[in-house]
């Protein structure tokens, strides 16, 4: 079980060029770019079947948060869902 977040940043903390490129940002209650705080919950793991054949499971973003990475203009995916199966070669000698 592990969490990703971005804290809060105000329109003070936001470098000079991000104060005027309010395009990627959310709006404070004066109108001013903001860079709001989230965070997500997840979890992954491993279930070994024999020494050469494991699965891999896990959720992302458990809440299914609403969330875009500092500056990226790209709000993320909601809620995902991981399956791996992972197979050593020495499997198959």
């Amino acid at each position: 079980m592990y969490v990703v977040y971005n804290g809060r940043m105000n329109y003070k903390d936001l470098p000079l060029t991000d104060r005027n490129d309010d395009t990627p940002f959310a709006k404070d209650e004066n109108g001013k770019p903001y860079v709001p705080g989230w965070y997500t919950l997840n979890f992954k793991a491993a279930l070994y079947i024999n020494k050469y054949v494991s699965l891999n499971l896990g959720i992302e973003n458990i809440t299914d948060q609403l969330y875009r990475p500092y500056a990226s203009g790209i709000s993320a995916p909601g809620r995902n869902f991981i399956a791996a199966l992972n197979v050593n070669s020495d499997f198959f000698k």
